[in-house]
């Protein structure tokens, strides 16, 4: 009898323990306008997040009301708050796209957000083959990730399929949402696919048409949350000063400080006041610090291309001075795009980031150049 109940007590412990692993939420629907009451409601319910439409492709804009639900769901009570953007590949050849659902996402946010933005991919009727399609959805990652937002995707995992057919890349991020039939608050009904696998698996919308607190929405429950944070060294961090350029920029002689901050200002969504040489391959720019673990380096490329054009080749030397005095270089052989960060894995403690520009067909500078930090806990 001890024995037994000892084995319905530690049963009972290992049952809260799971539970405790997960919250329920309620997601929005798109066409639907909620006040304040109905978030009051939601609470009442016992739903501990909510996930907001923010973003959809039918109209290419912010949600209309997007701003008032944020600001009922903070009055009602909410702490936990996600942002849901649909996005869909039409096949418009348009690159500015990826870079225009960002910058509208990111000003549309308020300074404290800091939920994720899941990126919905619920429909398989998107235009071109598969690295065309997957290209676009990076795009839009890696511009959203470097702007200091956290990621996610949003989908059905049958449609995922079908639209990329299984496949995936390194870049869209590992932290996954799936809409399922079942109705069963836990993920025993997920099967890996993509790149996801059961470590990947954050959220689950299980009840996509429902009525709560009398009107429609959708049910939701996240899992344990044990994502890390992502983080970028400031302007403030860093070293830089005249020696630190070549060729110097005119404009830069006589304010420096203008300019150069936002290089390294990953909130900044429209940033014109990169740094430009002002002048041809060869040139460089270095950054000093006092040792940094950094994670990776993300740049932005400023070209100064004919009209209609976005792009140009370019090589392109990136030195990293580690900790222990040693230089690790990476080169950069590749057609350099205005929309598109380039990715430098670093992974090591860093002293000095020297990024040159050995050969390119125009004048060229660097918008952004990101120092992406990893959490203290994780160095």
């Amino acid at each position: 009898m001890f024995l037994s109940k000892s084995f319905i007590l530690i049963t009972l412990a290992l049952l809260t323990i799971a539970n405790a692993n997960f919250q329920k939420g309620v997601g929005l629907h798109f066409h639907l306008d909620y006040d304040y009451n109905d978030f009051k409601c939601f609470i009442e319910q016992g739903k501990k997040f909510v996930g907001l439409p923010i973003f959809s492709y039918t109209n290419w804009k912010i949600s209309s009301g997007f701003a008032t639900h944020y600001q009922n769901a903070v009055k009602a009570g909410f702490k936990s708050i996600d942002v849901i953007a649909e996005v869909k590949n039409n096949g418009n050849s348009n690159i500015q796209t990826p870079a225009y659902i960002c910058i509208s996402i990111s000003d549309a946010l308020p300074d404290d957000f800091n939920g994720t933005v899941w990126f919905s991919v619920t429909e398989n009727s998107w235009g071109g083959i598969v690295e065309d399609k997957l290209d676009f959805l990076e795009a839009i990652i890696t511009h959203c990730t470097a702007m200091g937002l956290n990621t996610g995707i949003h989908t059905i995992p049958g449609v995922w399929t079908q639209t990329f057919e299984d496949m995936s890349r390194s870049t869209i991020p590992n932290h996954l949402s799936y809409i399922s039939v079942s109705e069963d608050v836990n993920f025993d009904d997920f099967e890996p696919f993509g790149s996801w696998n059961n470590t990947s698996v954050k959220m689950k919308e299980y009840d996509i048409d429902t009525s709560l607190c009398g009107t429609g929405v959708s049910l939701l429950f996240k899992g344990a949350d044990n994502s890390k944070g992502i983080t970028y060294l400031t302007y403030d961090h860093v070293q830089m000063n005249y020696s630190s350029l070549w060729p110097k920029h005119k404009e830069q002689e006589h304010d420096p400080a203008f300019a150069l901050p936002q290089v390294m200002n990953p909130d900044r969504t429209l940033n014109t006041y990169g740094w430009q040489s002002g002048g041809y391959a060869e040139q460089w720019i270095e950054f000093t610090m006092t040792s940094t673990y950094v994670e990776q380096l993300e740049l932005l490329p400023s070209i100064n291309t004919p009209v209609g054009e976005t792009s140009s080749e370019a090589v392109v030397q990136v030195d990293i001075t580690g900790d222990d005095g040693a230089v690790y270089s990476t080169k950069l052989e590749k057609v350099l795009n205005t929309n598109t960060f380039e990715i430098v894995k670093v992974g090591r403690k860093v002293k000095k980031v020297k990024v040159t520009t050995l050969k390119i067909d125009s004048w060229v500078g660097w918008s952004r150049i990101l120092f992406r930090l990893l959490p203290e806990e994780s160095k």
